[in-house]
């Protein structure tokens, strides 16, 4: 996902710069025209768009009307990037059922003393957490 931004004040923009880099985003290389890559120096000088590649992890200078268009505001990215981090956290679980199968997903999020899974065969459930193993061969003794 390509997320937009315009961010006037320095200070909030430096401290998004290093916390992207904190988290392994690097700057845009052009490989044609060296006019066309940035670093952090570029970004924090610049009043251009900022362009941020979640997929790729890549910090871009835009000025395209088109991006003018689709800026969205840093709490909709921060929430955007948040939520990538915890997709990319996610655990795999094995889940013993009454039918002496064992039952794969993955932790989509934690509520007090349960799981909400995502089975791989499709499906979700909240499960305790006493019930889950992190391991086939241990869910393989429970079943």
């Amino acid at each position: 996902m390509v997320c937009y931004m315009l961010i006037e004040e320095k200070g909030l923009k430096e401290r998004l710069l290093e916390y992207l880099e904190d988290m392994k985003y690097s700057y845009y290389q052009c490989p044609f025209n060296e006019a066309f890559s940035c670093n952090h120096k570029a970004v924090l000088k610049s009043d251009s768009v900022l362009s941020v590649d979640t997929e790729n992890k890549l910090i871009k200078l835009t000025s395209t009307y088109t991006a003018r268009n689709s800026v969205m505001p840093l709490k909709t990215f921060l929430d955007v990037l948040h939520n990538k981090r915890r997709e990319e956290k996610r655990e795999t679980v094995y889940l013993p059922v009454s039918t002496g199968q064992i039952r794969k997903g993955e932790i989509v999020k934690t509520e007090g003393s349960h799981y909400i899974v995502r089975f791989t065969d499709g499906g979700m459930a909240r499960v305790r957490k006493d019930k889950t193993y992190f391991s086939m061969i241990e869910a393989e003794r429970h079943v």
